[in-house]
This record gives C-alpha cells, structure tokens and sequence, in this order.
C-alpha cells in the first residue's frame, strides 16, 4: 500500500513541479554528476595502463644497462619500480615477475582494474527525476576510449590517457618516444577526478617512466661512443695501412735505378733542410723524426748529407779516403742515409744520446759497424731501415 501511495503522488505531481527550474538545476547536477564518475573511471584506467607500460619498460631496461649505467641511477630505478609493482598489484593489475620464464611469458596487456575506489557504472537506467534514457556500457562490450567520452566531462581530464604498447628494448628506436608518450601521459589531471590512490600510483609511474629516459639514455651514448671509437679505430687503422702501401711503393719505385743513379724526379726533398733529398718513405719517416727532435731541443736536424750521386761518392773517396765507401755501394746512393751535425755528429752528447733512445721508433738507426765500438764508428751516419 505504501509503494502504491508513493507511485500514486509521482503520478500525481503536476507538470509544472517537474519543469520547474529547481528539478532542472536538480537534473543536472545529476548528470554532472555522472559524467565526472565516468571521467574519473576512464582516468584511473588510463594511469593503471601507462603505469603497467612503465613497469615493463623498467624491466627491459634494468639488464641493458647494468654494465654501463651508475649504480646509484640503478638502484634508484629499482626501488622506484618495487613500489610501482606494489601500487599495481593493490590496483588489480597483473605485474611481470622479475626473471619471467621462457614458456610462461608474462601478459602484455593489462586489465581493468578490480579494485576500484570510484563507483562502477551499471546497464543502461532511465533517470527517475528527468525520464531521460541514461547510456551505459553493457556487460562484455569494449571500454569506450576516453577520446570517445569527451563530450561527457572535462577534456583536461582525458588529456591523460596513454596509449598501451609493450615496452620495447633499450636498443630501438621508439623506447625513448615511449617513455615519453607515457610521460605526456601521466601529467598532472584536476583533482576532482583523481582519488589518492590513483594519484600515488601515477606519481610513481611517472618517477618510474623518467628514470627509464634517463637509462636509456646512458645506453645510447655509451653506444655512441663505443661506435665512434671504433670508427676512429677503423679510420685509424686505414690510414698506417694506407702509408704502408704508399711507403712499399716508393720503395719499389726506385728498384730499377742502380745506386747513385737515382734522377731527382724519384727522389723526395726535405722541407727542413734545404737541399736535401732522400728516398720518399724515408724523406717521410724523417719528417716525422725531425719533428720530434725539433719538440726537444728547438731546432731542426741538421743534414750534412743525404742523398749522393754515383759521382758525388766517387768525388768523396778522392777526398775523404775510407771514411766514404767505395763509389756504387754507399746507402747514400740509395737515398736512405744521412749524415748529422749540430751536436748529433759526436758521441755522448744530450742529441746522439737522444737520437739512440729515439730514432728508431721513426724506422732510422745508427747502424751496429758506425756505433762506438763498431768496426767504423760514424756517429753522424744514420740509415733509414725498410
């Protein structure tokens, strides 16, 4: 009887009571009402996702970069994610064990939360104040995307939410973007939508998501520089092998003169010493010694001779006797021998003694029958070694 009586005074109301403004405002705020419910479900939904996106990422990206991240950035990333995998799991969604077997891979997507502190919808209602057929989802049907419940609440609100993706390797091209997309994701929502527990797992998320940027990152310069230095090694490595087959072939190229015989045209002249010629890969191997001998004492090698033509050397055995050796055999007519003065040219003195420590490095030497000792000693007499 009663449940009669209250259906007979709904009848009973006027039309002008249920089009008066107070029912209007009272309709509204209703809807108003609803529409934020809504809003703040699709939010939680949107933060569970980015954040489970995050998680893995936080997985993939722990073993990439143990070798050459800071253990400070690593640990930080750890406890970060413990405590985001903790949040989750209070949040319903599945969390990827720590070293995921092979046959049993953990899921890729996660489902909507189960444990929601925000009221649920229900099937499609008739509003009991407005007579207004009221939309809902139905059971089984798929979630609308908060692109497509705009026109229900504050589109501050569903700037949110992320889009879901597995979380790629370290190495690819798109993690950083992720973590970015996932980042853009989490920013900061109007509270009215957002419970605490929502807000805590999306700050934690976004904590998590940044470190995740910041080891990716490392790993990327860490490969940069291990791909450049292996470029310059590469380079490097072309450049000796380079000189030696341009050494090799002008060594070859003065073969076919006999010695003394070399024309100036297949001879190299020092820039140093003026006058001066050698054999090109020898020209270019003093070069390089002279440069380091000029680092140490400040001036240049000074050449009393160098190359010397087959009637040069007959010239010098008529004046100098057996200190030059017989016309056609001399290393001289080969255009790798010098002779060295300015100090180089005694025994004992701080640039001979240098050029013994040294010289050899440059592929010259004094040979063992010109050393102190030896069976002709020439302290100025250097030859270049091929």
């Amino acid at each position: 009887m009663l449940l009669a009586s209250v259906g007979s005074f709904a009848m009973a109301v006027p039309p002008d009571v249920t089009q008066s403004p107070l029912m209007a405002d009272l309709a509204g705020a209703l809807s108003e009402r609803a529409a934020a419910e809504q809003v703040s479900t699709h939010h939680r939904q949107a933060v569970v996702a980015a954040a489970a996106a995050a998680a893995e990422q936080a997985q993939a990206v722990r073993t990439a970069g143990v070798t050459v991240v800071p253990a400070e950035t690593l640990t930080r990333l750890e406890q970060a994610a413990a405590e985001l995998d903790r949040l989750l799991a209070v949040a319903g969604a599945p969390v990827a064990p720590a070293d995921p077997v092979p046959t049993s891979p953990a899921p890729t997507t996660s489902p909507a939360p189960t444990t929601s502190p925000v009221p649920t919808t229900s099937p499609a209602t008739t509003d009991t104040v407005t007579g207004t057929p009221t939309a809902q989802p139905t059971a089984g049907a798929a979630e609308p995307s908060p692109a497509e419940s705009a026109s229900t609440g504050p589109s501050t609100a569903l700037s949110a939410a992320p889009t879901s993706a597995p979380a790629p390797s370290p190495s690819s091209g798109s993690t950083g973007a992720t973590s970015a997309a996932a980042l853009d994701a989490l920013a900061a929502v109007p509270a009215q939508v957002e419970d605490d527990a929502t807000k805590q797992l999306r700050t934690t998320a976004s904590k998590v998501a940044a470190l995740v940027v910041e080891v990716i990152q490392v790993v990327r310069d860490q490969q940069s520089a291990t791909e450049a230095t292996a470029a310059a090694d590469s380079e490097a490595a072309r450049a000796v092998a380079e000189q030696a087959a341009t050494r090799a072939a002008q060594r070859v190229s003065v073969d076919q003169y006999a010695n003394g015989r070399i024309p100036a045209s297949a001879l190299c002249e020092l820039t140093f010493a003026a006058g001066a010629e050698l054999r090109c890969d020898a020209a270019a191997a003093i070069e390089q010694l002279n440069a380091a001998y000029r680092e140490k004492f400040g001036t240049d090698l000074a050449i009393s001779d160098s190359y010397r033509s087959y009637a040069s050397q007959v010239m010098c055995s008529r004046t100098k006797g057996s200190v030059c050796a017989q016309p056609g055999t001399s290393n001289h007519g080969l255009g790798k021998a010098v002779d060295l003065g300015a100090g180089a040219q005694w025994f004992g003195t701080a640039q001979h003694r240098w050029l013994l420590a040294n010289a050899e490095a440059y592929g010259w030497t004094l040979p063992t029958w010109a050393r102190a000792g030896g069976s002709k000693p020439e302290a100025w007499h250097w030859e270049y070694v091929d």
